[in-house]
């Protein structure tokens, strides 16, 4: 069975690498910017409670996911089948 196309891989992994190049920059800043003018424990204290905000802001959307079928979830045949071809005159009108 496939679950996801190629091409819903490719978005995948162009997303992760941009989320891992805006973690390195995060991470700079936290560690040059923020521990040396405030310290260590305030970034780490103003971390910590908007994550537990943002987990009590979000707390009923997260049971919700087992709640979604599995074929919600999965790709369509049709798109998975569908040949896009970027030359494709039908296509173009």
């Amino acid at each position: 069975m496939v679950i996801a196309d190629r091409r819903i891989a490719g978005i995948h992994i162009t997303m992760l690498t941009s989320l891992t190049n805006m973690a390195q920059f995060v991470h700079k800043t936290y560690i040059f910017r923020l521990v040396d003018t405030f310290g260590l424990f305030v970034p780490q204290a103003i971390l910590m409670t908007s994550s537990l905000i943002m987990c009590w802001w979000m707390r009923e959307s997260f049971p919700n996911l087992d709640k979604i079928p599995y074929e919600e979830w999965r790709v369509s045949d049709n798109v998975i089948k569908a040949n896009h071809k970027p030359n494709d005159p039908k296509k173009s009108a």
